[in-house]
């Protein structure tokens, strides 16, 4: 009798396993998008250097008070400011910087007069070699309510009346590089505050 013959099973071997990638967390940035920054840093470290190395100067400016006429008037509802300052200059420049125009705009105000604005203007041209200046201030009429018109008179009576100066000399680059900031001028300015009817005082505006 003839034996049986089995068929041979082969079992296929287990196919690999896949793994996922691995997640990423939430925050990371893609690498496109920190490319992306590179200019943006690159034009921020030239715009710095740039201001600090080829725009780099300054004007400033410190005054002392020689002598002065300050002349407040009052006419039932008006009151007058004007008068004249001797003041000798000084000139600190850093840079390569040019005054344009040669022209200085002073102010010359009453102080403590609860809001009020009592002042007059006066121009005059300076130059940085010149350390002398007499600054002339034309009377100017400003209309007040009553009651500050007599608190005028009575600070004239107790010679208690007070007055700031501030001045603007304006300035700009010579031969700007690179222009990183609206228009091309800037300021240098002081301000002080002295007594108006104090003779032979002597104050220092920064």
């Amino acid at each position: 009798m003839a034996s049986r013959i089995s068929p041979l099973h082969v079992e296929a071997p287990p196919a690999a396993a896949v793994l996922p990638p691995p997640a990423q967390p939430d925050d990371a940035f893609p690498r496109s998008f920190l490319w992306l920054l590179v200019p943006v840093f690159m034009f921020l470290l030239y715009a710095t250097t740039a201001h600090f190395v080829l725009n780099h100067g300054g004007i400033r400016v410190t005054g002392t008070i020689e002598n002065k006429v300050i002349t407040v008037t009052t006419n039932y509802t008006t009151v007058s400011l004007g008068g004249s300052i001797n003041m000798s200059l000084s000139f600190r420049k850093t840079g390569r910087v040019h005054p344009v125009p040669d022209l200085v705009i002073f102010n010359l105000t009453l102080a403590g007069l609860k809001g009020h604005l009592v002042s007059t203007f006066s121009s005059a041209s300076y130059n940085m070699s010149v350390s002398k200046m007499k600054v002339k201030f034309e009377p100017h009429q400003t209309h007040l309510p009553e009651e500050l018109v007599l608190l005028v008179e009575q600070h004239l009576k107790q010679k208690n009346m007070w007055v700031s100066l501030s001045a603007d000399f304006k300035w700009h680059l010579k031969e700007r590089k690179v222009e990183l900031e609206y228009g091309g001028y800037k300021h240098a300015r002081f301000a002080c505050y002295f007594p108006a009817l104090t003779e032979n005082y002597k104050g220092i505006c920064r």
